[in-house]
């Protein structure tokens, strides 16, 4: 009888010694694979880079006699470096620094603008130039009609009636798909560093 409770006892205690070990071995495995000290800051950048896309996008500025958004003139009309800092970098507090490209096809980018450089940034910008812990980028998608657009014509005869006494179309209507201006899809990329 003493020999079958001894058996129970140490059963029980290598069954609570396992199962506290797994605990334990778990937990150290979850705990180390979040990077709590770069956690706020990687939100922040995340956050800065998102928002900051964002109110490109949507502020309308008029340049050249027509209303287009900050992101379309900085991507698509070739702003300067001076005006790309004066544009994104008000956005960007001084202690994160940050690039800016632009991409026709997703594979090879174009740097537009870049902190870490200074051939390709403004002389007067005070943004960080070293990257120290971490980065994140966000991506935006802009959207530009090329080519001339034409005003439709009309095709019934309005002018002192109609053709045949009644509302039929004097000529019939023309699709040329020569006439119809092609959309330029050009993907960009903000990356936050500090």
């Amino acid at each position: 009888m003493m020999s079958t409770s001894k058996a129970f006892i140490f059963s029980l205690d290598a069954f609570v010694a396992f199962t506290l070990s797994l605990v334990a071995i778990y937990s150290l495995i979850f705990f180390s694979s979040i990077p709590s000290a770069h956690y706020p800051a990687l939100l922040q950048a995340h956050t800065l880079a998102k928002d900051t896309i964002i109110a490109l996008s949507l502020t309308e500025v008029e340049k050249s006699g027509e209303d287009v958004s900050l992101l379309d003139y900085v991507v698509l009309r070739g702003a300067s470096k001076s005006e790309i800092n004066e544009i994104v970098g008000t956005q960007i507090p001084d202690q994160f620094g940050y690039t800016l490209e632009k991409s026709d096809d997703g594979d090879s980018w174009e740097m537009l603008y870049d902190t870490k450089k200074p051939g390709t940034r403004y002389f007067d910008d005070n943004h960080n130039e070293n990257q120290k812990r971490l980065s994140i980028s966000t991506y935006s998608l802009v959207l530009e009609y090329e080519g001339v657009k034409r005003e439709p014509e009309n095709p019934y005869g309005y002018s002192g009636g109609t053709c045949s006494g009644n509302a039929t179309p004097c000529n019939t209507p023309t699709f040329n798909r020569d006439e119809i201006p092609q959309p330029a899809v050009v993907l960009v990329r903000l990356t936050v560093f500090v």
